[in-house]
């Protein structure tokens, strides 16, 4: 069989494009996992660090909602705790203003979030409450 110089060289450089193609397809696929691990590097180190602004908003919802009710209902049972802790951890109030921790511990915090709350983050402040009123077990 003859094959011509010219065929052959055709013929290679057609494998020689296929092999580019093949190799851009691969690096861009290694960029886009390479993105996404650091995005999750980015996320993991906010939550280590755990300093203000570092957990989003969006990522503490996802992180809510990927829970069970147990853990939900925990989430809320200790929130007390941790709010009373913090305000006695302050230093006392200036003679002549209310205490900042007020009763129960927080109601100061809840008076700035509220006034920042749009309409659907109250709304969903507030259909939690209701749901949970309705839904409560008694205590023991």
């Amino acid at each position: 069989m003859i094959v011509l110089r010219k065929t052959m060289e055709a013929r290679l450089e057609a494998v020689n494009t296929l092999a580019r193609a093949d190799v851009l397809k691969i690096t861009e696929r290694y960029g886009k996992a390479l993105q996404q691990v650091a995005a999750l590097h980015q996320v993991m180190s906010a939550w280590i660090r755990n300093e203000p602004g570092d957990i989003k908003p969006e990522q503490m919802a996802d992180m809510f909602y990927a829970q069970d009710d147990d853990w939900q209902a925990a989430f809320f049972n200790v929130m007390q705790d941790r709010v009373t802790a913090y305000h006695d951890a302050q230093p006392p109030s200036r003679t002549g203003y209310l205490s900042s921790p007020g009763y129960p511990a927080g109601e100061g915090q809840w008076y700035h979030v509220g006034k920042k709350l749009d309409d659907s983050g109250f709304q969903t402040l507030e259909a939690m409450y209701e749901h949970a009123k309705a839904h409560r077990e008694p205590s023991e």
